[in-house]
């Protein structure tokens, strides 16, 4: 029989869900909930735990599944085209547009604010509350 347990850091709602779920379903489990005077050393035995768990799974698999989750940390959307729900056939086909003008918008406001910030120091503008004395 599959025995479950629950182990989280005794603070408001962290372990709530999960507990909730398996009561509603009748599931059996193990609630650990860890004190807060125990925190430091058993974060280190679970880090521990989670980069030995990553190390054994390669790149590419993490890669791919990340961009099967529709998550990709490519800048200026490269690799849009590679996102599950982006494909052709994928839920929302049209959204790598949306997606695309998202980014254009975002890098013309970042544009017009750098030349703001330019034109404020080639005019020696200053913020006019920080020269006021009272």
């Amino acid at each position: 029989m599959v025995h479950y347990k629950i182990s989280y850091f005794d603070a408001r709602s962290l372990g709530e869900p999960a507990r909730l779920i398996l009561k509603y379903a009748n599931v059996p489990f193990e609630d650990d909930r860890i004190p807060k005077d125990q925190w430091p050393t058993r974060k280190l035995v679970y880090l521990e735990w989670i980069v030995k768990a990553w190390d054994s799974i390669p790149k590419e698999a993490i890669s791919k599944s990340f961009n099967t989750c529709e998550v990709t940390n490519a800048v200026g959307g490269s690799k849009d085209n590679e996102i599950h729900c982006f494909k052709p056939d994928g839920p929302v086909p049209t959204d790598r547009d949306l997606l695309k003008q998202a980014r254009a918008e975002k890098k013309i406001i970042e544009l017009i604010e750098e030349i703001d910030l330019s034109e404020d120091e080639n005019n020696n503008v200053y913020d006019s509350e920080a020269s006021v004395d009272d």
